[in-house]
This record gives C-alpha cells, structure tokens and sequence, in this order.
C-alpha cells in the first residue's frame, strides 16, 4: 500500500464549557466567560480542508460573534449544548461562507439585545446546512435565523430543517427572516413559537430580489401578527416562487406583491383571513383547511393577476372564500365550503363576471315533459306506510308539487330521490310545515320512495307532479351565474328572480313550458362543494 504523506483526514477538535461533565476530552476547555475564545480557536485551528467543532454539553458565554471557517460543521450535543449571548451581538455569524453546517444545539437570547440574529447568514454565503438548533429569544432581542445580502453580493442554496424558533416577541421579530436576495433557500420542519412573526420574507427598498423560497412541513403557533409573511418593502422588490408546501400555523399567512406563490396543503386555524393575496400574480392555493377562522378562510384581496384557488376546505364561521375588487383571470374551482355564513363571496364593484374564469355549462333538456299534478303518483290511499309510485319519472330533474285532500290533521312525509348530480337526497314534509299543498326544494332527476308517518284526520288520497322548475347538473352561485336560455332554439330574457342559487333550480314558469319543448340553460359554475 503506497506510503500517505500528506493528512488528508478532516480535522476534529472537541470544545468543553465551564460546567461539561468529561473536560479531560476537550481540546479546548472554557472557563465561563467570553467562551467564545475557545470556540473560536478551535474553528481557526481546522485545517483548509476544514473538519469538525464539537461542544460537549454545558452553557458556553460568548461576548462577540462565533464566526465559522469554510468546509466545517459546528455541533454540540442537542439541548444540553447553550451558547448565551452577551449584548449586542449577533451569535453565529456568516459572510461569504461556504459548506457550513451549524446542528444539535441550543442559542439563548433570553437576557440581552441582539442587533440582528441568532444566526445570520450573510452577503455571498452558499452551502449553508442549519439543523436541529433551539433559538430563544426575548422582548428586547431581534431575530432567531436571517439571511441577507449585503448588496448584489447574495446568499444561495441553504437549507435549514429541524429548527425551532421560541419567543421573538420584539415589534417586528421573527423566528426565521429570509431577505434581501436570499435566493433557494429551504426551511423543512421548522417550528416558530410565541413570536411576532413566525416566518418572514423580507426585501428592503433598493434591495436584492428574493427567489425560490421553500417552507416545508413547517408551522407557526402563537404568533401575535402572521404566521407567515412574505412581503417587500416596495413592489419593485416583489418576490419570486415563494412555495408553502405543508405545515401548521395559527395566525395568517399573507402573500403582498409576490410572483408565483404557492401554498399548498397547509393548515390555518383561528387566525383572521386565513391565507391572504394581495397584489400577487400567478398565485396558486391548493389542497389547503382553513378552519374557523374569524374572518376569512381565504381572501383574495385586491390587484391580483392570474390565480387558482383549488380543492381548498374552509370550514366556518363567516367567508369560507372572499374574491375582491380590481382582481383579473381568478379560476376558483372544486373547493369545500362549509359551515360558512356565505361560502362564497364574490364583491361587487370593479369585478364583473369575466374578470373571474369558471367552468362554462350548458345543460340541455329536450322534449320535456308538461307540468303534472300527478305525474308521480296519482290519487294513491294517504295512509302510513310507502306510497306507490304509480306514475312515471321525470325525463330530467324537476321541481316537485304535492296535494292532499282535506280532512288531514297530522302527517310527516319522508321523499327519498337523486338530484340532477346524481347524489342522494332527502326532504322531509310536516303538516304544521307545509299544509296540504307543498313543493320540494329540490329538483329531482328520481324519485325513489315516498313514506309516510303520523297520519292523523279523515281518509285522503295524495297526488304528487313536477312543476315548471328545472334542475342544474353544477352548482351556481350567484343570480347572475345564468347568462343564456334557449327555448325551442329561441333566445329567451333571463330573469333572476327566477334563479335558485341554493338548489341550483331555474324556475321556466315566466318562459313558458309546455309538453315536447326544448330547452338549453347556459351558466357558469365554479365547482366549489358549499354544504
């Protein structure tokens, strides 16, 4: 085997604090004051190749900035490794860096002001590997990770995962700031707690744009302003491909001038708006649950072009999705909608409907068939029990009309069928409710039972028809969702008042219908499911 002359192996050099169990195995052994000496000789003392720092356990006080060598991991021994800062610095510091990984270790600003962050990581850094770091703060102090350029000269490629973020509640403090031209930086399992923001991407006026921004599977609980925060000082600095992929977070998650911003599959719980565009182009919000929320799930507020708001669930207790003003190409589409005071909000003003994309339809009913009173069922016994259906069923989905002959005083009438998208439905009809002449809510595309409880009163028969009303295979929103009628091949006006956005139901009684007529309704639809 040939002869090795040169050391080729990465360096390794063990640092103890005042208070480590084993100092007899450092290399370097700190008396608790100004600690960052001894870091700091140990980083100097790694060859070019770099190598290895590690802190045994213990609480190490430092007075000035750790600065870390290129090529070199700096790891203590998780939440028993403490590095306390002394005033007016800034922790661990990196400016022009490269393959630095930081691990395993707690940074504690509990007691002095910090000028910038915990970690700050600086200017023309690249490969920078942060895990497993615990980041205390206070009221006095500022952030817990930052990055940021000093002029053209910006920060790339690094990765931050497994860290958490604990008490920045300084006006305007963050657990984790990316900013100034910080360019693919990726945050995975993060966790900011009890701070002002719990996420914040950030461009100064005059400052480098921002690009490729990814948060995945991490969360933000107790903050006091937003969760998530991805906003430039000026929109000329808007930031580029901010992507929130997963994650947890109570308070709002807010996207102000952004390109192409995706959230995708996150949670918002009791915050205000939920998740909140303004003036973002390309937008995507994806597989999200807004749940009870006090304003919002989502709101897309104003000046936003080109967005998709898709498979969503927001859930209560006021906007489950608010569309402003002054929005241009918006698809909403195949969201869950429930639980809300109004699901949907689409605001009047400066939108009109092709401001926003929806699914086009247009459903044809041909030779229909005439209004019955008894198309269904015909002068059958009322008595408890299943009601024969000895008629025939509607060709398409229809408004149904009851009638009982007098002499009845009590009765519950249970009417099982299939609406006009196929889904099973159920009304329920009671002599106090409805009398002895009633119509359905529904349109009913079949009808397959009738049941009958709690007859009381004279002997009676019952007649069921279908009436004028004609059922929608999409769900539409507004009055003004259907834009188009042809009867007979005949364009026809249409009237609102005639629009049944709750059970998606054109009522053809001002138009006119009559046996063998045919008819074709044009609307639009955004597919959202509001239950």
């Amino acid at each position: 085997m040939p002869e090795i002359k040169q050391d080729i192996r990465g360096a390794t050099f063990v640092v103890a604090a005042n208070d480590s169990l084993h100092k007899n195995m450092a290399d370097y052994v700190c008396d608790g004051t100004a600690d960052d000496v001894e870091i700091q000789a140990a980083i100097d003392a790694l060859p070019a190749g770099g190598g290895e720092v590690v802190l045994l356990e213990g609480t190490y006080s430092i007075t000035t900035n750790i600065v870390p060598c290129n090529n070199m991991t700096l790891k203590g021994q998780g939440m028993g490794t403490v590095i306390e800062l002394g005033a007016a610095i800034m922790g661990i510091y990196m400016a022009t860096k490269h393959d630095v990984r930081i691990c395993h270790l707690q940074i504690d600003n509990s007691d002095e002001a910090c000028p910038q962050g915990l970690v700050s990581i600086q200017n023309a850094c690249y490969n920078i590997y942060l895990d497993h770091l615990y980041l205390q703060g206070d009221a006095t102090g500022t952030d817990g990770i930052v990055t940021q350029a000093v002029g053209v000269n910006i920060p790339t490629d690094i990765y931050i995962s497994d860290c958490i973020g604990k008490g920045f509640i300084n006006a305007g403090c963050t657990a984790f700031e990316i900013s100034d031209g910080s360019t693919r930086v990726t945050l995975t399992n993060c966790l900011a707690d009890g701070c002002v923001r719990g996420f914040d991407v950030h461009t100064h006026t005059g400052a480098e744009q921002i690009f490729d921004i990814t948060f995945r599977d991490c969360s933000a609980i107790n903050c006091t302003e937003f969760a998530l925060y991805s906003q430039p000082d000026t929109p000329a600095e808007g930031h580029n491909r901010v992507k929130v992929l997963g994650g947890y977070f109570d308070k709002d998650v807010l996207f102000n001038s952004n390109y192409n911003p995706i959230v995708d599959g996150i949670t918002v719980r009791l915050a205000t708006y939920g998740i909140k565009f303004f003036a973002c182009s390309d937008f995507i919000a994806v597989n999200n649950h807004c749940l009870n929320n006090a304003s919002r799930g989502i709101m897309i507020d104003t000046f936003n072009n080109g967005g998709l708001v898709a498979h969503n669930r927001c859930v209560g207790p006021n906007f489950g999705i608010t569309l402003q003003v002054s929005n241009t190409n918006i698809k909403i589409t195949d969201n869950d909608l429930r639980d809300n005071v109004t699901p949907l909000e689409i605001k009047a003003g400066a939108d009109t409907p092709t401001n926003i994309t929806h699914e086009q339809h247009s459903d044809p009913f041909i030779d229909v068939l005439a209004a019955s009173a008894n198309l269904i069922v015909n002068a059958q016994n009322f008595i408890d029990g299943a009601i024969a259906l000895t008629g025939v069923q509607p060709k398409y989905p229809r408004g149904l009309v009851f009638a009982i002959t007098a002499g009845v005083t009590e009765y519950t009438l249970t009417v099982v069928g299939t609406d006009s998208k196929g889904k099973t439905i159920t009304e329920i009809f009671t002599f106090a409710d409805d009398g002895l002449a009633f119509s359905s809510d529904n349109a009913f595309d079949h009808v397959t039972s009738i049941t009958l409880a709690d007859r009381a009163g004279a002997v009676a028969t019952i007649d069921v028809g279908i009436d004028e009303r004609l059922g929608l295979m999409n769900v539409i929103y507004e009055t003004g969702d259907i834009w188009k009628i042809t009867k007979n091949i005949v364009k026809q006006v249409v009237a609102v008042a005639q629009v049944d956005v709750d059970y998606d139901i054109y009522d053809m009684s001002v138009i006119g219908l009559a046996l063998n007529d045919d008819f074709e309704i044009w609307y639009r639809s955004n597919l959202n499911i509001v239950a």
